[in-house]
């Protein structure tokens, strides 16, 4: 399993804040697309609707068990 730490911008390239999902079965090289819902009080410089698209910041995987 994979924690992703995703980076909320604005269009400027500003942050705004920060958000988590997690992926399983995503290997080194591997990459993945999906949906996320971003919450208010994730939003830390800003608002909500100022968020206009979220960046991988950091990946943490675990070994399967």
């Amino acid at each position: 399993m994979s924690r992703v730490e995703m980076r909320l911008v604005d269009k400027e390239g500003d942050h705004l804040g920060q958000t988590g999902v997690t992926a399983d079965r995503l290997g080194p090289g591997k990459s993945s697309t999906g949906d996320i819902g971003v919450l208010e009080p994730e939003i830390q410089n800003g608002k909500l609707s100022d968020n206009v698209a979220a960046k991988v910041g950091t990946v943490d995987r675990t070994k399967p068990e």
